[in-house]
């Protein structure tokens, strides 16, 4: 009988031996008899070994080939009462599971082969199937949307008709908003990982089919054991909800707490004593005790237990039991559905230490209390608090929901019995993280550490919004989450990994496995890999990297099951977005914008010819990274407008280094083009010497206005004077000149020659106010009110940079006065001249950027999306990549191009996102001939590959994370070229870019009211700080407002 026939062997495969490898005794003829193969040749000696430690058996046929075949049977780990590895000593186990690895790499499963009728070579080894090529990027943008699927039978109809719920209405009971098709999809997912997680099969094991059979049986990665019965895990009750900008995942959040708020958590399976003790709530019990009931003595029993009425004894069995009395609140008496909604449930968890030492002893711990609740928990970045609550106002109806916010490192946490009150516990991310420092400290009276109410409470469901922070095993936020007791962790953020929105390259894919990794076992607590983090790295992160087998669709599996993501296709089928239109704006150099530049790059070609492109000098040697990330960054930045203190001194000796090598470049074998090129820097440096103009304004240190003025008093500050009675004056000097026009002690011109400005220094300055001007956004200065803090006015940095037209009139018609304009930039002395131009023009707008506090920057958002004065918004590139929805901009402007592709995508989604109502346009500013260009002739290039290769990656950007990196650039960037002195826009020698509008200074004129109204109406609530300067001297104080909202339905 075939050892398969006794229900205990499994039939993995066959060998096809050549019969002269093999001398098998009593065997002359070919036969169909089976009988037990007798190892005789060291060919088999790994049979020999695997049978011997009775692990194994195997058979032979001589077939009419003359070749022999040969069957396995393997012993199934977990078949009971049977010899198994763990009876073996461990060196004889070692042994036998060493050569069972080692057949099964070289064994034929196919039930052709064991037959004997023929051999694939492609089946040859059990793991012969080898994990395809694919990045994690690929998988991820090849993630199936949501989409509801039949509940298993015996379902209970309570959790049915959950489910079905989601899909059918239009949204939640108590939601104004109606869901779109795609997130109703989306929060059946969401819903169903909750309330009706699936069996998932234990990653160590891989499913294969018998040889003979066809029945399934199980081999485990990490053991080599066969098996004939699966081991399944419940899978999570959470999740990571990765939806791509813009498409409402705040929205699907707040619908996933509305759907399920009738809901509580449950008690962890290791509590102490395993009950749920109800506490009713003394206020609202007195309301159902019955007359004729009494408690004590009164009625005959025991004084110290209480006779509950019936009513009570009702309701504590509603509790127990855990009724969704929730859902009967239109049915059941008030104070009964008061009693319920008050009443606390609670367990005991059992201490992490045992004992503890006090000043005197040594003690047992007792078992903590912790209190059931069916508030959910948000944990929010600092900036997108004020969002949330704004979101929460937007899409639920007024006193559905209980909200409490922490923000301020002063605001007290509620104990315990009072956040069980709520619905929502919405904290930032900073006063989160200060919860787990104070619970290292004692309290004041007493030598008991202090422990916070958070911990005391096991939560319905903690969401934490851009929670890819939570992979870092350090941060004081994860620690905390990992000690908190919940039902249901969530991580919502369209950037789960790092790189994982583009090609990865080198490291990077390692990186975002590993992230992976730490947000499943660390934060969500997805078993096995919470229990062992080994099993994570052995069973999904190696062989995926490595590429051995089913590595790829493990981590694939396991990344469909866990992210719930729709793709951007089936998001365009159910909603409509605005068009998007972008656009790259080509300027040219004025006269002293353009001498900078090339003085520049003439610093790049000293360096590279005096260096001899060696040694750490250089600066493209690879131990020189800092000092080209800075030459880089002087190159981008002239672009814009740049004078540093001490350029000028630079220059004369990098000149003075430039002769000297000229001079001795026979000496040090120089070739001969690097001479002739030492040659022409050395004219360039020279030439911008001989300009008299560009030498007066570079140890000034600041950007340049030239102001056409008849005043006497504003010749005394003037910079340089031209022939024609236009001055050279500083943004600073202007304002302060302006600001005295109040007090009569300065002058700005007559009637009959009036003071305005006409041109500026920077071209891409010259292009903001030119298309201000067009815009029409100058105005008075017309008072906002904030809050109780009074009256201020806006005068905050941006510009919006609008296409160029020649029509004054036909601009004004074009654009409505009501849009709104995000400008970004990639460095600080962008954003504060922007801002001091600003001034000068008189546009309200907002600041956003990296030195305003937190708060500052979250109200700064509400301020832009709320209010109808303040129309702009500037912001610091590094910022726009976090969540924040300003939808209700509709252009946008990048004063540079921008090299990484996702991060350009991710700030325009800011605008382009669910709630945009008009088309958005976006423009990038660009000088021709610069690196500039030569970054958007990279890009696009780098695009049209990925279209040619068939779009590999999820986003085409470039594979590189800066520019450093891109050998190409670097190549350019080393051979850069002057630009060119012909350059349309220069046209005539005009030094500085002229205004096509000038700015009137006049007396009486609006732009000088505004300064003397702002005086006076500047100052409560306001707040004074500076911009470094990065030359070392600190930028003139700008005004950053304290703005705040009004007054919320939040606690």
């Amino acid at each position: 009988m075939s050892p398969s026939a006794t229900g205990v062997w499994l039939a993995v495969g066959a060998f096809r031996i050549p019969a002269n490898q093999v001398q098998v005794a009593n065997l002359t003829q070919p036969t169909s008899e089976w009988r037990l193969f007798p190892p005789l040749n060291k060919v088999m000696e790994q049979i020999r070994t695997a049978c011997d430690s009775g692990l194994a058996k195997a058979e032979f046929l001589r077939l009419p080939q003359s070749d022999i075949l040969v069957r396995l049977y393997l012993m199934p780990a977990d078949f009971g009462g049977r010899r198994t590895a763990s009876a073996l000593r461990e060196t004889r186990r070692r042994t036998a599971r060493k050569a069972i690895a080692q057949l099964l790499n070289n064994i034929d499963c196919n039930p052709s082969s064991w037959q004997g009728l023929g051999t694939d070579q492609d089946t040859i080894g059990l793991f012969a199937k080898k994990s395809e090529k694919v990045q994690v990027s690929d998988i991820y943008s090849s993630m199936p949307s949501p989409v509801p699927f039949p509940v298993p039978e015996g379902t209970g109809a309570r959790t049915c008709k959950l489910l079905s719920r989601c899909t059918r209405r239009r949204a939640p009971q108590g939601m104004k908003s109606t869901l779109f098709g795609y997130q109703k999809n989306t929060l059946w997912k969401l819903v169903q990982r909750e309330v009706l997680p699936q069996m998932v099969l234990d990653p160590n094991m891989v499913e294969f089919q018998t040889a003979d059979t066809q029945q399934p049986y199980y081999y485990c990665v990490d053991t080599g054991e066969v098996c004939k019965d699966p081991v399944f895990y419940e899978d999570s009750t959470g999740g990571i909800i990765c939806e791509d900008m813009g498409v409402g995942k705040t929205c699907i959040c707040i619908a996933l707490i509305l759907h399920t708020r009738h809901q509580t958590s449950q008690p962890p399976v290791d509590c102490v004593d395993g009950e749920v003790h109800v506490e009713l709530d003394t206020k609202w019990r007195a309301f159902l005790t019955d007359s004729n009931d009494s408690s004590g003595s009164e009625n005959g029993s025991s004084p110290h237990r209480p006779v509950l009425s019936l009513q009570q004894l009702a309701a504590r069995s509603i509790l127990t039991q855990d009724v969704p009395f929730k859902n009967f609140e239109r049915k059941l008496p008030e104070h009964l559905y008061q009693l319920l909604r008050r009443s606390r449930r609670s367990y005991f968890k059992a201490p992490t230490e045992a004992y503890r030492f006090s000043r005197s002893k040594l003690e047992t711990k007792p078992a903590l209390r912790v209190f059931l609740s069916s508030a959910t928990l948000i944990v929010v970045p600092d900036t997108l608090v004020d969002q949330w609550r704004t979101e929460l106002n937007k899409h639920v109806f007024d006193l559905v929901l209980e909200v409490l916010v922490l923000t301020r490192n002063s605001d007290k946490t509620p104990s315990e019995t009072e956040l069980l009150k709520y619905d929502i516990v919405l904290i930032s991310s900073t006063r989160f993280g200060r919860e787990l420092n104070a619970s290292a400290k004692y309290k004041d009276d007493d030598d008991e550490l202090y422990k916070s109410p958070l911990l005391g409470v096991r939560w319905l469901r903690l969401i934490v919004d851009e929670g890819h922070v939570m992979a870092s095993r350090d941060a004081s936020q994860t620690l905390l989450a990992a000690k908190l007791e919940c039902d249901r962790r969530w991580v919502c953020t369209g950037t789960p990994m790092p790189n994982v929105l583009r090609t990865q390259i080198g490291d990077e894919e390692k990186q975002d496995v590993q992230k992976l990794g730490g947000l499943l076992s660390g934060f969500l607590k997805v078993e096995p890999y919470a229990s062992s983090r080994d099993v994570y790295r052995n069973v999904i992160a190696k062989p995926f990297l490595e590429q051995q087998f089913r590595g790829y669709e493990k981590l694939r599996d396991l990344m469909h099951r866990v992210m719930v993501r729709n793709r951007p296709e089936d998001v365009e089928r159910d909603i409509q977005l605005p068009p998007l239109q972008e656009k790259i704006v080509r300027l040219a150099f004025g006269k002293t914008q353009r001498i900078t530049h090339n003085c520049i790059i003439a610093f790049i070609g000293a360096n590279a010819v005096l260096s001899q492109r060696e040694h750490r000098d250089y600066f493209f040697h690879a131990r020189s990274t800092a000092a080209l990330r800075d030459v880089i960054s002087n190159l981008q930045e002239s672009c814009f407008w740049f004078s540093p203190v001490g350029f000028l001194k630079d220059v004369n000796g990098t000149l003075q280094n430039v002769q000297d090598g000229i001079i001795h470049a026979s000496d040090r074998n120089y070739p001969l083009a690097d001479k002739e090129h030492l040659i022409s820097i050395a004219r360039t440096l020279q030439n911008a010497q001989e300009e008299a103009l560009w030498t007066h304004l570079m140890p000034t240190g600041e950007l340049m206005y030239e102001v056409r003025s008849t005043a006497a008093d504003s010749d005394a500050k003037a910079v340089a004077m031209s022939p024609d009675g236009t001055m050279l004056l500083k943004g600073a000097d202007i304002e302060s000149h302006l600001q005295a026009v109040k007090t009569g002690t300065a002058t700005v011109g007559s009637e009959d020659s009036p003071a305005e400005i006409v041109a500026t220094s920077s071209v891409k300055l010259t292009y903001l106010a030119n298309e201000v001007s067009v815009l029409g956004l100058r105005t008075t200065a017309t008072q906002l009110h904030f809050g109780a803090g009074g009256y201020m006015n806006v005068f905050c940095s941006t510009v919006p940079i609008l296409n160029m037209v020649n029509s004054f009139e036909c601009q004004i018609r074009k654009y409505a006065k009501d849009e709104k304009i995000i400008v970004y930039c990639q460095f600080e002395r962008e954003i504060f001249y922007c801002h001091q131009l600003c001034r000068l023009l008189q546009v309200r707008c907002i600041l956003f950027h990296k030195q305003m506090r937190v708060s500052e920057r979250s109200h700064s958002v509400t301020t832009f999306n709320t209010s109808d004065q303040a129309s702009v918004m500037i912001m610091d590139l590094r910022l726009g990549a976090w969540g924040i929805d300003l939808s209700s901009a509709s252009r946008v402007y990048f004063t540079s191009p921008v090299w990484q592709h996702d991060m350009e995508r991710q700030a325009i989604k800011r605008a382009h996102r669910i709630g945009a109502r008009r088309p958005v346009f976006v423009e990038t500013l660009v000088v021709r001939g610069t690196l500039e260009e030569a970054i958007v002739s990279r890009r696009v290039e780098m695009e049209m590959k990925d279209d040619a290769d068939g779009g590999a990656g999820s986003t085409a950007t470039p594979p590189t994370k800066s520019i450093l990196e891109d050998s190409k650039l670097r190549d350019l960037l080393s051979a850069a070229k002057w630009v060119d002195a012909n350059d349309e826009g220069e046209a005539g020698g005009q030094p500085f870019a002229r205004l096509e509008v000038g700015i009137p200074l006049t007396r009486g004129s609006r732009l000088a009211d505004y300064y003397a109204e702002s005086s006076s109406a500047n100052g409560t609530g306001s707040d004074k700080r500076t911009l470094p300067h990065e030359g070392g001297e600190g930028y003139p104080s700008t005004e950053i407002l304290e703005v705040t909202t009004k007054k919320v339905r939040f606690e």
